[in-house]
């Protein structure tokens, strides 16, 4: 097999159209077996973080007020300070590390007086082909997933190899991303009975597969724990990328990740975040060339044909940002965010009664997308003359993310479409009050000042609203208001 590590960091930020993810909630209705097995590996799953981000299980209690957790050593073997994140939010300083020789685990200790669960070990000589497993993971935090959230995957292993280049002998077809490595999997009974460390791609069949360490090869060699020396590694041309990429050094990141390239053609990471800084200069066509590059290496990525479909928003194809959405749903049903963007892309079609029933279904599954509420607002207003609808739309936008200057700015439009000029020129203000450079929302109080017959405060808007147009070289909305200034002036 040609073997690709799947290593992602951040992903693209989605500006305009969407926010933020919210997860969404648990059922209120009685839990299926799944749903309890997550809860119940929850308690005793950790995220670690530090030089490099992964994940761990609490394995033992010890004598000392200290436990146990058991990691793969990648996610340790840079130096570093390291911190653990238990279930109820408390972060604990690493304090020791040790490995196994030729083996990518890790056993590191933290010490609370704390009573945290501990994972039962199970038998993972059962994990052979066909057992169905259950893997977890805290994955990094991007844009629509601000902090990093616990995630499941049902998989099943695919087969066991009698052995396994360090120590990985469980395959399976499951799939994490970066900050996943050192998840555990679990049995049916939540027993574990194996450490997820790596996903890869088969370079024949073009399926991911994710490769595990069995829990008794920690059983058989964990008397031979030591203390690693810690030397550092020869630096990876993709965290290379990467770090420029937070640098904001776009061009330096795509010279990183074209060596990157260079040396393995199939690096999904490399494309991925290529894709990315490409994206970042607004080389749009060479962003979808990299995304679908990764799309023929990993054809079932509903993450890579989300951001394709954004891209492809922007360009203005709306048409093709609808099939990847559709893609993306097709792949991952309970996807929000693809039923709002989709939305999006349906309302700049003028189809307003799918982008209506794509935002019903966004705000079904996540009732706190502030999104999704405001851009059914925005049809329900401009395109079906539903001003009642609109209000309640735009307010309930408003409770979710009171922050958003823009929401005002339109509630504000309703209002004055509905005669309620006070309501109106209270939501402008609050427009400014959040961003005092807001030109629209200057230029609306100003002409509601100017109907409430208000000269002095309609001029002093307008005249605010002409210097942020001008500065911003939006000459129409510039020339329009000073024509209305003129007017005003006359009268």
């Amino acid at each position: 097999m040609n073997q690709l590590v799947n290593k992602f960091s951040s992903f693209i930020p989605v500006l305009g159209i969407i926010t933020i993810i919210t997860l969404k909630p648990l059922p209120t209705l009685a839990l299926e077996p799944t749903e309890i097995l997550a809860n119940k590996v929850k308690e005793f799953t950790v995220q670690i973080d530090g030089e490099e981000a992964g994940t761990g299980t609490i394995i033992e209690r010890n004598d000392n007020n200290s436990y146990s957790v058991i990691t793969c050593w990648h996610v340790m073997e840079k130096i570093g300070d390291y911190q653990v994140t238990t279930l109820d939010g408390k972060t604990h300083t690493v304090a020791k590390i040790q490995n196994l020789p030729d083996v990518d685990l890790a056993i590191i200790t933290f010490n609370s007086s704390n009573n945290y669960p501990v994972a039962e070990l199970g038998d993972s000589s059962k994990a052979t082909s066909g057992l169905n497993v259950f893997i977890v993971g805290y994955p990094v935090p991007f844009r629509f997933v601000p902090e990093r959230r616990y995630f499941t995957e049902d998989a099943q292993v695919q087969t066991r190899l009698s052995e396994g280049e360090e120590g990985y002998q469980i395959i399976h077809n499951g799939a994490f991303t970066h900050g996943g490595s050192g998840g555990g999997i679990f049995d049916a009974e939540a027993n574990l009975i194996g450490i997820n460390g790596e996903t890869f791609l088969d370079g024949n069949t073009y399926k991911s597969f994710g490769r595990g360490i069995p829990i008794e090869t920690y059983l058989a060699t964990r008397t031979d724990l030591k203390i690693p020396d810690n030397i550092p590694l020869l630096p990876d041309l993709v965290d290379l990328g990467r770090k420029a990429l937070k640098q904001e050094d776009y061009r330096g990141a795509i010279a990183f990740f074209n060596q990157a390239l260079e040396k393995d053609a199939n690096d999904l990471n490399a494309y991925y975040s290529r894709g990315e800084a490409f994206y970042r200069l607004e080389n749009y066509a060479a962003a979808i060339t990299d995304f679908n590059q990764f799309l023929r290496l990993s054809p079932n990525n509903y993450l890579v044909y989300f951001y394709r479909g954004y891209i492809r928003g922007e360009q203005g194809d709306y048409q093709g940002a609808i099939a990847d959405y559709n893609q993306t749903i097709e792949l991952d049903a309970d996807f929000d965010l693809a039923y709002t963007n989709r939305g999006f892309a349906y309302g700049k079609l003028g189809n307003a009664q799918q982008a209506i029933a794509d935002y019903n279904q966004a705000i079904q599954l996540n009732l706190e997308s502030a999104t999704a509420y405001y851009n059914r607002g925005l049809i329900y207003g401009r395109d079906l003359g539903d001003y009642q609808q609109a209000l309640a739309d735009f307010t309930k936008s408003i409770e979710l993310d009171s922050d958003d200057a823009q929401v005002y700015v339109d509630r504000g439009n309703v209002y004055k479409l509905l005669e309620n000029t006070k309501s109106a020129v209270d939501d402008y203000s609050q427009a400014i009050r959040i961003n005092p450079q807001h030109a629209q929302a200057h230029y609306n109080r100003g002409i509601a000042y100017s109907q409430k017959n208000e000269p002095e405060k309609a001029l002093q808007d307008l005249q605010r609203a002409s210097t942020l147009f001008q500065a911003q070289g939006d000459s129409a909305n510039y020339q329009r208001t000073l024509d209305r200034i003129r007017e005003i002036q006359r009268i």
